[in-house]
C-alpha cells in the first residue's frame, strides 16, 4: 500500500504527521449525541443492582459487553431483560465508550437491533455527524484509547467526564476517505481475524490431542495387544490384567510439615498453575504466611474448585500456599505418571462431585487420597510417564509456535489499522474497489 503523496505536522504531538489533506478537531465538532445512563427518581438507586427477566422487556448492554466485544462490529448483545428501563430507544450504528478506570475509551459499534435496548451505568452512548465505522478504528487505536484511559485514571475519580471526551484531538479526512478506509479495514481485518480463528481451533485440536493421549496410555499402557480386564471403578474402565488398582494413599503420601518462606523462595498457589496443563506461569505466589514445605518431584494439588484441574509437577523445592495440598510418591510410584493420571476427566470429575460448601467447593485430603487409581508395575509407570513427557513435549513446542503466530497477526492487525486511520498508508475508493474486483 502507498503513503499518501505530502504530510504535514498534524499541531498534536501524540498524532504527530496526516496527509496535508486531512485535518484534525477536537471531538465535539462531529458529535451529535452524548449521552450516559440517566436514572430518574426511585430508578436511581438501581443503577448498580439491575434486574434481570425473560424475553420481551429491553435488553441491557453492560460494561462487560465493551470488555469483551472490543473489536467486534458484529457484536451480539447478552439477551437480559431489565426490568425498569423498557421504553428505551432502539440501538444501531452508534458507538459505546466505557468511561470507567482502565476500561475508559474501550469503544464498541452497536449493530442495527429490533428490540429495546438500554444503558448500563459506566459507560457513553455516542451518534456523530460523520462516519461511524472509521472512528470505530480510529478511537480504538492508540495514542487515542491510550490518551482517554490516562485521562480517566489520572482524575480524582477514575472516570472520563462527557467533557473529556468532547476535548479529544481526533484526525478528519475527508468522508469518502473515512469509508474507504473502514471499508478497506473491514475487509483486511475479517481475513486476519479468520487466520486466528484457524490457530486458535488448532492448538484446542493439539490440546484436546494431549488429554486424549493422557486418558489412553494412563489407564491402557503401551501395549495394544495386552490383554485387558475390568479395573472395578467406573471412570477406569479397563485396564490391562496384570495392573492393579489401589487407594492413592498406597503409593502418595501427604505432606503436612511448615515452615515461612523466604522474600526470594519459590511459592507456588493454585492463581499460578494454569486449568488442565500443569504449567506454573509464576514461581512466586503474592501469598504471605506459611507454607506448606515441598521437594522436587512431589506434586501439588489443588483441592479446591476441583473442576479447574490446577495440578503442578515440582520441578524445585519450594512452599506450597493456599489450597493447594502436597502429595510426595513413596520408592515404587512414579510421581510424574500419577501426575497424569490425575488429569483424567474422570477422576477430576469423582472428587468434584464429592466437594462440599457452595461458594468455596473443596474436597478434603482424607476423600483424595481413599480414591482408588491405577497402579501398574513401577517400570511400565515410568515408561508411560516418559513417553506422555515426550509427547507433551512436543505438542507444548507446536502450541508455543501458534502462540507466537497468533500474537504477530493481532500485532499485524493493530499494525494496519493504525497505520490506515492516521494516513500512514494510502487508501481511497479507487483502491478499495480494486481489491473487491480481485477478491471476486
Amino acid at each position: 500500500m502507498k503513503r499518501c503523496s505530502t504530510y504535514k505536522d498534524s499541531g498534536v504531538k501524540w498524532i504527530g504527521e496526516i496527509p496535508k489533506h486531512w485535518i484534525t478537531a477536537n471531538f465535539r465538532y462531529i458529535i451529535s449525541t452524548l449521552t450516559d445512563y440517566t436514572a430518574n427518581g426511585s430508578f436511581a438507586s438501581l443503577a448498580k443492582n439491575v434486574t434481570y427477566l425473560e424475553e420481551g422487556f429491553s435488553r441491557l448492554v453492560r460494561l462487560t459487553d465493551l470488555r469483551d466485544k472490543l473489536l467486534n462490529k458484529g457484536l451480539y448483545v447478552d439477551r437480559h431483560a431489565h426490568q425498569f428501563l423498557s421504553k428505551s430507544q432502539l440501538f444501531g450504528g452508534e458507538l459505546l465508550m466505557a468511561n470507567v478506570g482502565a476500561y475508559s475509551g474501550l469503544v464498541i459499534m452497536m449493530p442495527s437491533v429490533e428490540t429495546p435496548h438500554t444503558l448500563a451505568p459506566n459507560m457513553f452512548l455516542l451518534k456523530l455527524t460523520t462516519d461511524h465505522d472509521f472512528f470505530f478504528y480510529l478511537l480504538n487505536t492508540p495514542p487515542f484509547s491510550e490518551t482517554l484511559k490516562i485521562t480517566a485514571i489520572s482524575s480524582a475519580q477514575p472516570k472520563l467526564n462527557k467533557e473529556n471526551v468532547r476535548q479529544l484531538k481526533v484526525i478528519l479526512p475527508p468522508l469518502p476517505e473515512q469509508k474507504a478506509i473502514a471499508s478497506h479495514l473491514d475487509t483486511k481485518t475479517a481475513q486476519i481475524d479468520h487466520l486466528i480463528q484457524l490457530k486458535e481451533r488448532k492448538i484446542e485440536l493439539l490440546k484436546e490431542k494431549r488429554q486424549a493421549l493422557i486418558n489412553e496410555t494412563v489407564t491402557k499402557g503401551l501395549n495394544p495387544s495386552v490383554t485387558m480386564k475390568d479395573s472395578g471403578v467406573e471412570w477406569i474402565g479397563e485396564i490391562p490384567e496384570h495392573w492393579g488398582v489401589k487407594k492413592m494413599k498406597y503409593g502418595l503420601s501427604l505432606k503436612t510439615e511448615k515452615g515461612e518462606p523466604m522474600s526470594d523462595d519459590i511459592k507456588i498457589s493454585p492463581e499460578n498453575v494454569q486449568s488442565y496443563t500443569g504449567v506454573c506461569n509464576n514461581m512466586h505466589s503474592e501469598y504471605s504466611g506459611d507454607g506448606v514445605i515441598f521437594e522436587k518431584g512431589d506434586i501439588l494439588f489443588n483441592k479446591l474448585r476441583l473442576y479447574l484441574a490446577k495440578i503442578w509437577f515440582a520441578t524445585l523445592s519450594g512452599y506450597s500456599m493456599g489450597e493447594m495440598i502436597v502429595l510426595s510418591p513413596n520408592k515404587i510410584t512414579n510421581g510424574k505418571y500419577m501426575f497424569y493420571q490425575f488429569f483424567i476427566q474422570g477422576f477430576i470429575d469423582l472428587l468434584d462431585a464429592q466437594s462440599t460448601g457452595v461458594k468455596m467447593p473443596r474436597v478434603s485430603p482424607e476423600v483424595i487420597l481413599n480414591t482408588l487409581l491405577c497402579f501398574p508395575p513401577s517400570y511400565e509407570q515410568e515408561e508411560i510417564a516418559s513417553y506422555l513427557n515426550k509427547q507433551s513435549k512436543e505438542i507444548y513446542s507446536l502450541i508455543k509456535d501458534e502462540k507466537i503466530k497468533i500474537n504477530l497477526l493481532k500485532e499485524y492487525r493493530q499494525s494496519l489499522i493504525s497505520e490506515a486511520v492516521t494516513g500512514q498508508i494510502r487508501v481511497c475508493e479507487e483502491d478499495v474497489s480494486a481489491h473487491q474486483t480481485q477478491n471476486v
